[in-house]
């Protein structure tokens, strides 16, 4: 005897021992009842699928296997779990390409070689405009030589700075 079940909204049946999908019309998941939509499964089953399908499994069923995901940082030249690099947007990833560690000594021996700090700022504007200044008097210089001033108008030039 033919036996029709219902397992997560699809329509199954079994026969001989064999579980086999059946194609329904959609109007049937309608009926409120579950003993009423039963009834007229069982009344309108159009035609059982060519495949024999086995009930999935439930998701609690499956053992979960947690994937170790690592990558290399080219910085220290080691594989490191992904909870070792920092999360960056806009890499392919998602995560940037050194490690936290790499990252922390990179970032500080960047910021050690900086040039300018602020509170040295003032100093080095000076020595910017004395820069400027002696790059003036070399250019007023050069221009004297080619058109051949004499060599105490070109010491004026420079006095006058």
């Amino acid at each position: 005897m033919n036996e029709i079940l219902e397992i997560r909204g699809k329509i199954y049946e079994v026969v001989d021992g064999q579980v086999t999908k059946i194609k329904v019309d959609d109007t049937i998941f309608e009926i409120k009842s579950p003993e009423r939509r039963m009834e007229v499964t069982k009344s309108t089953v159009e035609r059982p699928l060519d495949s024999k399908v086995i009930p999935e499994e439930s998701p609690e069923d499956i053992p979960y296997v947690e994937e170790i995901k690592t990558k290399f940082c080219p910085k220290c030249g080691k594989t490191k779990h992904i909870t070792d690099f920092y999360s960056c947007v806009s890499r392919p990833d998602k995560l940037q390409s050194y490690c936290k560690v790499c990252m922390n000594t990179y970032t500080s021996d960047s910021q050690k070689k900086k040039p300018i700090e602020k509170k040295d700022r003032g100093e080095t504007v000076g020595k910017m405009k004395k820069c400027y200044i002696q790059s003036s008097i070399l250019n007023d210089i050069k221009q004297g030589l080619s058109e051949g001033k004499d060599t105490s108008q070109l010491m004026e030039i420079v006095n006058e700075y």
